[in-house]
């Protein structure tokens, strides 16, 4: 759940044709997969107890002139040494957003740093970030507050608490790849799905949502089931690409 700046003004596409082009514009640019980035987020905690909230002010207060508009609309927002942007999800939940990268090992490199930095402008606030893809200490209560995540909340209400579980309590984290060449798109598409389920096995570390254990081992993909399976089913394989 990236933040755009483009979509926190608060524009409205009203045509499905209007969506499609922004969504290729934005989502769909093909040519030589040649560049990678990533997008991490973790839950903020106060360092001497991790059940305490964390209120937008502090976070304002910590992360300075890199605190992004949608918490502070006079903010400059500035980037962290490495080009990573900050953003808050609705939960208050901290995510970096680094730049396309050349090579993996830059990007680590760089994402290291970026991580080093941020983590330092939260411990000299009192503040630490989780290690769990779920807040293991806290029940959902919203922090960031925008038009669009309004509108995400009362979309996600009609299906149940889920909704507000994930937007509030959960943290992931997106690799972004180039889409590769026009007639590669659909093969990287279906390899995207089906390394899903081993990548959600292998690094599950979510066992624990609001002080107990919920009996999985990733509370933040049952948040993600829940809110609507149909959502979160492929949308396309190969095999559909006559249907």
């Amino acid at each position: 759940m990236v933040t755009s700046p483009d979509l926190d003004r608060g524009g409205i596409l009203r045509e499905t044709a209007a969506a499609v082009r922004h969504l290729v514009r934005i989502c769909f640019k093909t040519g030589p997969p040649t560049h990678t980035g990533v997008e991490l987020e973790w839950t903020v905690h106060d360092a001497a107890d991790p059940a305490r909230p964390v209120d937008a002010t502090r976070l304002r207060t910590a992360l300075g002139r890199h605190t992004p508009a949608t918490l502070d609309a006079t903010s400059p927002a500035a980037p962290l040494r490495n080009g990573a942007t900050v953003t808050l999800e609705p939960g208050g939940q901290l995510e970096i957003s680094t730049p396309p990268h050349p090579s993996v090992a830059a990007l680590i490199r760089a994402t290291e740093a970026d991580i080093a930095q941020v983590t330092d402008l939260l411990a000299a606030a009192g503040l630490i970030l989780g290690r769990s893809g779920i807040d293991p200490h806290r029940r959902p209560c919203p922090v960031v507050e925008t038009p669009r995540y309004r509108a995400m909340r009362g979309a996600f209400d009609r299906h149940g608490p889920a909704g507000r579980t994930m937007m509030y309590s959960t943290a992931g984290l997106q690799i972004c790849l180039d889409a590769g060449e026009a007639d590669q798109v659909g093969d990287r598409w279906a390899a995207a799905h089906a390394v899903g389920p081993p990548l959600l096995a292998a690094f599950a570390s979510a066992a624990r949502h609001a002080g107990r254990r919920t009996g999985w081992a990733s509370a933040r993909m049952a948040a993600w089931l829940a809110i609507d399976p149909a959502r979160t089913r492929p949308v396309w394989s190969p095999a559909r690409a006559g249907d």
